[in-house]
């Protein structure tokens, strides 16, 4: 479901032949008692041009793109129980508008707000015929709002549940919400996915997930879809790449007062992570 991670050199890693190797990427896995994870993630964003009304009347188009890393380190505490902690920086993140024949540019590029997470396995196991897991994910207001930082605080409850079919398939759902305050809308969202082995070297995920974000103090609510298709590439033991894409829909979004809008817009996205279990 969410990358994390920070960059990793290790020495003594095999790489040829490679060696047999284990992961806990899989979105209802769970570090066993004092496995430790550590990824990173650079990934990219555009969005497809979209018309706009300015709260003054004005009507223009713009988009927006970003270019952002994410670092993150997770330690198993004990039997299905861990902890992680993410921050994300943001080389990139310009919203490029044009209204009579002006062009701005808004740069929010920065340190992100740091995030830390609770993982917990509720029932099954891993290599059984399934499991089912929850996290907790709470992001305080760590960064400037005027840069990077969402402006609030987010609290993102999830479940998840992952059933097995033959050696090599596992279909898995997911629900999460996040809950922010100062008047900020929150989201829920529903996430059906598959997993499929192919080999010890490569695993492919393929997912879609539907969004409502609630009204706000602002703006009306609006929905979002997106689908993704995302690989694990084993290039040593415990050591993976992990290139991914996806294809977002967003709806049209309104102010309460209706004066200003945002047409439906479209975001494409592509991020290469690397992952190491220790």
């Amino acid at each position: 479901m969410r990358n994390r991670g920070v960059w990793i050199l290790s020495v003594g890693l095999v790489f040829s032949p490679i060696a047999k190797a284990e992961n806990k990427l899989f979105v209802t896995d769970v570090l066993d008692p004092e496995q430790m994870e550590a990824q990173g993630t650079l990934r990219f964003t555009r969005s497809s041009n979209v018309s706009f009304t300015s709260s003054s009347g004005q009507p223009g188009t713009g988009y927006r793109r970003t270019s952002r890393a994410t670092v993150s380190l997770g330690r198993g505490m004990s039997d299905g129980l861990q902890v992680d902690a993410a921050i994300p920086y943001a080389f990139t993140d310009d919203q490029i508008d044009t209204s009579s024949g002006v062009t701005t540019t808004r740069d929010r590029s920065g340190v992100g707000d740091l995030d830390i997470g609770l993982k917990y396995r509720i029932a099954g196991a891993e290599r059984g015929p399934y499991v089912v897991s929850t996290r907790l994910d709470i992001k305080p207001e760590t960064a400037d709002s005027k840069r990077a930082g969402t402006g609030a605080t987010n609290i993102s409850p999830l479940l998840a549940a992952s059933f097995r079919v033959g050696d090599g398939l596992r279909p898995y759902g997911v629900y999460q919400a996040t809950f922010r305050n100062h008047g900020q809308a929150n989201t829920h969202t529903l996430t059906a996915g598959v997993e499929k082995i192919f080999s010890e070297t490569a695993i492919v995920t393929l997912e879609t997930s539907a969004s409502i974000n609630t009204a706000s103090d602002t703006q009306t609510r609006y929905g979002t879809h997106a689908i993704a298709l995302s690989s694990y590439l084993q290039i040593g033991r415990n050591l993976y790449l992990i290139p991914a894409l996806s294809f977002s829909w967003i709806g049209e979004q309104r102010t309460i007062g209706g004066i200003s809008r945002t047409d439906s817009q479209t975001v494409r996205a592509s991020s290469l992570g690397i992952y190491y279990l220790l």
